[in-house]
């Protein structure tokens, strides 16, 4: 969708067409789709539909295919989510359009990855179309607040009707880093009631048993960033490593220093509040005072004593 002026629904078909003759000619087996979960009832946004026609065209042209159909996604990573957590974390009181109050059935990143892991042993699920959510049915503004409660933020939501996927998709560029093309058929796509209508996922993948929206965002909030396979990559003798991992970006800077580990964290942890900053505590102060002024917490947040983070 973020690939130029060019129809990104042409793209999406061709590239399928030529992956499916390709695999086919491969003597592939079966493909394994991860699409997205559409309405029956409701006008279907170009990107919802562009994702049907994806899936039938590798149904056409190529191997058996086990096409999912999940409804947003909820994890590090997905875009849904990532202007969900955004708009969450940056903007104390948020002036909504109206399709903040369409449902849908997000699904945590943890049970799409078992569903797609689980088709490999499952040959019955071949040639067919499974849709797949998480155990609650939500709105956005519901999953909004849901994301702030467990951040423990303040949030209040105001509707207006007067918010164009047009104009909505210009604020969401201004709040979040993802652009204002793709952003605008992913609004296109929020108007549309997305809740599975087929208990198959159910009868193939029995064992499978889908988390609810609140328990998967909290465990996408409470995940340890870095995680062991990055540090990894990062080394000891590196003194400026950027990566992107896991919906991340990860700036590191590190240095070697010859003192018990328990006397240079002492030392991170005597940072900010009266005991002040290795350099510039009036820079530091201005700071905290302008994030207090557009509605965050200044410096208050982090310290509960005068020496302890």
């Amino acid at each position: 969708m973020g690939g130029g002026p060019a129809s990104f629904e042409e793209r999406d078909c061709r590239t399928a067409h030529n992956f499916a003759v390709a695999a086919k000619q491969a003597g592939v087996r079966r493909v394994i789709d991860l699409g997205g979960l559409t309405s029956q009832t409701f006008p279907v946004s170009l990107h919802l539909k562009s994702r049907q026609e994806t899936g039938a065209v590798l149904r056409e042209f190529g191997p058996a295919v086990t096409e999912f159909r999940p409804g947003i996604m909820v994890g590090n990573g997905s875009i849904s989510f990532e202007i969900i957590r955004c708009l969450a974390e940056h903007l104390p009181v948020m002036i909504c359009p109206t399709w903040v109050m369409t449902r849908s059935q997000p699904i945590a990143i943890c049970d799409v990855l078992d569903y797609l892991v689980a088709a490999l042993g499952v040959p019955e699920s071949a040639g067919e179309i499974v849709e797949i959510g998480g155990a609650s049915i939500e709105t956005y503004r519901s999953m909004m607040l849901t994301y702030a409660r467990i951040r423990g933020l303040k949030r209040w939501l105001l509707r207006v009707p007067v918010l164009t996927p047009r104009l909505s998709s210009y604020w969401l560029n201004l709040v979040t880093p993802i652009p204002a093309a793709i952003t605008r058929r992913l609004i296109e796509g929020l108007r549309t009631e997305v809740v599975w209508s087929s208990d198959n996922a159910a009868k193939l993948f029995p064992e499978i048993i889908p988390m609810r929206c609140g328990a998967a965002v909290e465990e996408t909030v409470s995940g340890t960033v870095p995680d062991r396979s990055v540090r990894e990559m990062i080394g000891r003798d590196a003194p400026h490593v950027a990566l992107r991992r896991q919906g991340y970006i990860c700036d590191v800077r590190q240095t070697q220093i010859n003192a018990p580990a328990v006397q240079v964290f002492g030392g991170l942890q005597g940072l900010g509040g009266k005991s002040g900053w290795p350099y510039a505590d009036a820079l530091w102060q201005i700071r905290g005072w302008i994030d207090r002024g557009l509605g965050g917490v200044g410096m208050s947040r982090g310290r509960t004593g005068g020496a302890t983070l």
